[in-house]
């Protein structure tokens, strides 16, 4: 399970940038992504000139979000079930019904997704980075020195909006908070095009 841990997933990705020969990059991410993007770069800014979070915001501000609102730690229930020894089970049961409408928000993709997870191996490769996250691997994660954008959307089932709003606490550069209207979590399927601008806009390009 230690394979699993996010401190590996920070060490590959600044092995693909040294095995690349790129100094420094231009770093996007969702969900896990956006927690390796966040771990990147707050423990080796010298390597991201910028970061554009998608879905996840900053791990201080998810922890004061789990702390002080309720709606935030229910948000997080599945998280249980994730961890659970059945939970492939549990979601593979009926043709991968149960999994299928977890990620019909995805919309056509969505069966293609749940197919591809009914692979023997693949839903516990992508469960065990549930079970083995740790408080402790981001503890680590301090002030962004970055210039940072974090996208979220008012329709996300996961993070809060106060989750979203105490991001800018932990952002000590050029900063900015997109917020998509009327879409859910699974932003890169749902808005590619504004995913895209919101990336490009950070950039400079």
């Amino acid at each position: 399970m230690s394979a699993y841990r996010l401190t590996e997933t920070l060490a590959d990705a600044v092995a693909v940038l040294d095995a690349l020969g790129v100094a420094r990059a231009h770093v996007v991410g969702h969900d896990w992504g956006a927690h390796v993007g966040w771990m990147l770069a707050g423990t080796h800014p010298e390597r991201v000139r910028t970061l554009t979070a998608v879905s996840v915001p900053h791990p201080r501000a998810l922890r004061l979000a789990m702390r002080i609102r309720r709606s935030q730690r229910a948000r997080f229930a599945y998280l249980g079930v994730f961890r659970s020894p059945v939970a492939e089970r549990l979601l593979l049961a009926n043709n991968g019904a149960a999994l299928r409408s977890m990620l019909k928000p995805i919309g056509d993709r969505a069966y293609l997704y749940a197919e591809a997870m009914r692979e023997p191996g693949r839903l516990t490769g992508a469960l065990n980075w549930y079970r083995a996250v740790s408080v402790a691997d981001m503890a680590g994660v301090g002030v962004i020195t970055v210039p940072t954008t974090y996208v979220w959307s008012d329709k996300d089932q996961i993070v809060t909006l106060t989750a979203a709003l105490r991001t800018v606490d932990w952002v000590d550069a050029d900063y900015q908070l997109v917020a998509m209207k009327g879409v859910g979590h699974w932003i890169p399927e749902e808005v590619p095009a504004a995913l895209a601008e919101a990336v490009l806009r950070r950039i400079g390009v």
